[in-house]
């Protein structure tokens, strides 16, 4: 899915995205290795077949691994805007387990920290009030 990236950099990506949820999960009580969490990630990604697990929209793998942080500092929401469809990794539950999806850049932030559940009422709230919007424009 990342056919852009050398086996090395894709390897130096799992890497590095490992290392932060190791680090991130630690302080919340996990317990795992970066190895276990890089075999646990790329599990999520073979799993995922290029789509996001929580919309199933088809995400753009030509992002992975060249996110700038300069052009995101001055570009700001735009830059965040134009990698919507970016794959990243997502806590299925929000606990600190070995229990990742892939979904894209845009999905994952507006989740967050919710568990599953907590999501599908989220969208069911937001549909709602969409609803309620659309009839009060007519």
């Amino acid at each position: 899915m990342a056919e852009h990236l050398t086996a090395d950099a894709y390897n130096e990506w799992l890497r590095g995205k490992a290392q932060g949820i190791v680090r991130r999960d630690s302080e919340r009580g996990g317990t795992y290795s970066v190895s276990a969490a890089k075999a646990a990630i790329h599990a999520a990604i073979v799993a995922c077949e290029g789509v996001d697990y929580w919309t199933g929209e088809q995400l753009d793998w030509s992002l992975l691994g060249n996110y700038n942080s300069e052009e995101s500092g001055r570009r700001g929401a735009s830059y965040k805007r134009a990698r919507a469809m970016q794959p990243t990794i997502d806590h299925r539950e929000s606990l600190p387990e070995l229990d990742f999806v892939i979904c894209a850049w845009r999905t994952n932030d507006a989740k967050h920290d919710m568990t599953h559940e907590e999501l599908l009422e989220f969208c069911r709230r937001v549909l709602a009030h969409a609803g309620v919007m659309d009839v009060r424009r007519q």
